[in-house]
């Protein structure tokens, strides 16, 4: 709390006496759009004069960082005696954003009121201490959310080395998300990021509520090259979000971590990934934990502890999950454009490549070799097994080896005749490399075995979106709405227009959905 010499202007040297005491926190630039909304601090006031002071206004106003007073506190009267305490609001200029040491500066608590019939302005210094830019406490943790720059252009040219080439060169392993979350960190590990601990434990820093911690913006732990879990669980975050991968934040005890949206339902993410227990399901969403702190030992391995971690803490419940996105709507993200100046080298786009493919390998090796072999071993007893051969296929297909696994289907075809499951998924396989027509002849084809299949009919209205036929969309949509409300309405969007006719075959189109029956 500061107070100062006023001053009233008006009512002919007459004023009411008042007794205004502010108390302005601590002010922190990374949230200075959150003050507009949110208190920067108090004020109370009390009318100690001989009568009653009539619409009552108090505004705030740091000079050096606001273009204007911010009307804080309004009220009809205040009676002699009467006392108000208010919250205290501003709105700040992206200026304040340049501090970079703490600093105290002048600021003004303004009262303007009627007094027996006259106007009156009084005012009120308060000295107003701002932080550095890079200051946050860890009262809420949401408020690491803002420190997510994903437009920084300097975190937005990393993450394109890494992320166009996991998308669209090799295998098309899981999904696209899968493979750019993996490439990024690859990208980090590639770059020399290492993870170094805080003199200062982030547990010690969790407990003192008040303490000023110094969390490094995206781009200058790209810079460095160094940061502590915060730091570096900002920055994979950020470089997620800027491939357009959701993310969220994971506090267990003592320490902070990522996990991301693997854009996968539960359903279809259980039938990938062999232990269910590695991932976080929220109502329909599945999402994979990465201990970022391990960056220099890998993905795979960063996703086994962080997973671990997370089973563990859960199980005491001393786990909380922030989604970035939710914490973005009270804390906004720092819009830093052309005031932090890094100089940033990013790594070698092949080399980068080359080690991600390796690790990609490794996962192959681990998660689905040990599955496929299991399974060729059993064909060896029970020879042209639909079921068997149908779901060697979908794992093949599932790890982005299609022609393995339309050797597969094709298989079932030969032998058995026109299986649905087996037309669905060479169906699907058509859809993924660009073959519209071909694809949308298999779902048909299935749909005729098989009336009402869910897979056939989403089939059939993406393959028809696909076309430009808008008839096989609106004619699949209507029947799903019918048999399979859900899929329907995941797949409303196709029903909006003339569809996608002559558009180039996409490098992301993908399929979840592998009839495995």
């Amino acid at each position: 709390m500061s107070l100062g010499v006023r001053y009233h202007v008006g009512a002919g040297g007459r004023a009411a006496n008042l007794k205004v005491e502010p108390q302005i926190q601590p002010i922190f630039p990374l949230f200075y759009s959150y003050y507009d909304k949110h208190p920067a601090g108090t004020t109370s006031i009390k009318n100690t004069g001989t009568g009653p002071i009539q619409d009552v206004k108090v505004s705030f106003f740091v000079k050096q960082f606001m273009d204007q007073p911010k009307l804080t506190w309004t009220c009809k009267e205040l009676a002699r005696g009467e006392s108000k305490t208010f919250d205290v609001f501003a709105l700040f200029r992206d200026n304040i954003f340049g501090v970079t040491e703490a600093t105290k500066v002048a600021g003004e608590i303004s009262v303007t009121y009627r007094y027996f019939g006259s106007d009156v302005t009084g005012s009120y210094p308060v000295t107003v201490m701002v932080n550095n830019r890079n200051g946050m406490t860890w009262d809420d943790t949401c408020k690491a959310a803002a420190f997510i720059t994903s437009n920084d252009m300097n975190v937005r040219s990393f993450a394109a080395r890494a992320v166009p080439d996991a998308r669209s060169r090799g295998t098309a392993a899981i999904n696209a998300t899968f493979r750019a979350a993996m490439a990024l960190f690859t990208a980090m590990r590639i770059q020399g990021i290492a993870y170094i601990p805080d003199p200062k434990t982030f547990a010690s820093k969790l407990e003192d509520k008040e303490a000023v911690d110094y969390l490094q913006f995206p781009a200058q732990t790209l810079e460095t090259r160094a940061g502590d879990c915060d730091d570096l669980s900002i920055l994979y975050a950020t470089l997620l979000e800027s491939a357009g991968i959701e993310t969220a934040f994971i506090t267990v005890p003592g320490h902070i971590y990522v996990a991301f949206n693997l854009d996968l339902d539960p359903r279809s993410a259980a039938a990938v990934f062999v232990n269910g227990a590695d991932l976080i399901t929220r109502e329909d969403e599945t999402w994979m934990p990465v201990e970022i702190t391990r960056v220099r030992d890998g993905f795979l391995k960063a996703w086994q502890t962080g997973a671990q971690e997370w089973r563990s803490a859960s199980a005491s419940q001393n786990a909380a999950f922030i989604p970035v996105h939710s914490a973005w709507e009270k804390f906004c993200p720092a819009n830093t454009g052309e005031i932090i100046k890094v100089n940033i080298s990013p790594p070698d786009s092949e080399r980068v490549y080359g080690a991600y493919a390796a690790e990609l390998q490794a996962f192959w090796t681990a998660a689905f070799q040990p599955r496929v072999s299991k399974l060729q071993d059993d064909l060896k007893v029970q020879k042209s097994d639909s079921r068997l051969l149908n779901k060697l296929g979908v794992l093949y297909a599932r790890f982005g080896k299609y022609d393995e696994a339309r050797q597969q289907f094709q298989m079932i075809v030969a032998s058995s005749g026109e299986v649905p499951a087996a037309l669905i998924n060479l169906g699907n396989i058509a859809y993924v490399k660009g073959d519209n027509q071909a694809a949308l002849d298999y779902f048909t084809r299935a749909l005729k075995r098989s009336s009402n299949n869910s897979f056939a009919l989403q089939g059939i209205a993406m393959a028809g979106y696909e076309l430009g036929d808008t008839n096989a969309v609106q004619s699949a949509l209507a029947q799903l709405k019918r048999s399979d409300p859900d899929a329907a309405e995941r797949l409303a969007s196709l029903d909006a227009g003339s569809g996608g006719k002559g558009r180039a075959a996409s490098a992301e189109k993908e399929v979840s959905s592998w009839n495995e029956e």
